[in-house]
């Protein structure tokens, strides 16, 4: 027997919306359509206030799971590259009201969310987690924290909107190569970026962290100077570079 073990991420999201249109009875609409980019095992969302009205529906990767399991275990292949694959799956409709609670995979559900005319807000929190056989799991609190920059990705956590921290990470560290290949566009900041690449001695390009970045914070770098005119994030960026550049030839001596 195998027993499993639940760990969350550290940070809430909070949502907050108001719909006071009654006179239209229109729903307010959030975003389209979509999935999430995330690699956690789910979220429960807790309605605090107010209703929030969720529509989802099965990605084509749930449904070949979905069909896998009921056939035992085995992947029809011809039943997955058949019509039936590219059919349309019906949308769920769910009205999550206050004291409500939602556990829902973002990356397995087209999921889309709207505010009915109520008089209330709509307030509500969310949170994700991991669920992992105890032999296997591994501490949600073991992040990158060595001076190598390991292949340890725990401390990151990304969505569709970028990459945050989910543990406060120390100035200078490394937190992910060009070779980890991670397809995602940090966020630009011409006031508080944390973030600047620079090259390693192997000729890789890294992210690393210019200052302490706290946990929830999304991982950002300076305007570039093309876009901004340069500045005084220019000087920062390069005075940690050149920084950061004697603390790696002072520790390979």
């Amino acid at each position: 027997a195998c027993c499993c073990a639940w760990n969350y991420e550290p940070c809430l999201w909070i949502f907050f919306g108001r719909n006071t249109q009654a006179c239209s009875a229109a729903d307010l609409e959030g975003r389209p359509e979509h999935t999430d980019s995330i690699s956690h095992d789910g979220t429960w969302h807790y309605q605090l206030s107010g209703t929030k009205r969720w529509v989802l529906r099965p990605t084509k990767q749930l449904m070949k799971t979905f069909r896998a399991e009921q056939d035992g275990g085995a992947v029809d292949e011809q039943k997955d590259n058949g019509d039936g694959e590219d059919e349309v799956q019906a949308p769920i409709v769910i009205d999550c009201r206050s004291g409500d609670v939602l556990i829902v995979n973002t990356r397995l559900w087209f999921h889309q969310t709207l505010l009915p005319p109520q008089p209330l807000p709509s307030v509500s929190y969310a949170r994700d987690f991991w669920t992992r056989c105890a032999r296997d799991a591994k501490s949600t609190s073991d992040h990158i924290r060595s001076d190598n920059g390991g292949d340890d990705q725990e401390g990151m956590m990304s969505n569709v909107d970028g990459l945050y921290a989910t543990d406060d990470i120390e100035e200078g560290t490394i937190i992910f190569k060009e070779t980890d290949n991670r397809d995602v566009e940090l966020h630009r900041s011409s006031t508080n970026p944390n973030c600047v690449v620079v090259e390693l001695e192997d000729g890789t390009q890294a992210v690393v962290a210019m200052r302490k970045i706290q946990t929830g914070e999304f991982f950002c770098i300076a305007e570039s100077s093309d876009e901004e005119g340069g500045g005084e994030d220019d000087d920062e960026e390069e005075e940690f570079n050149s920084e950061f550049e004697e603390e790696c030839d002072d520790d390979g001596e």
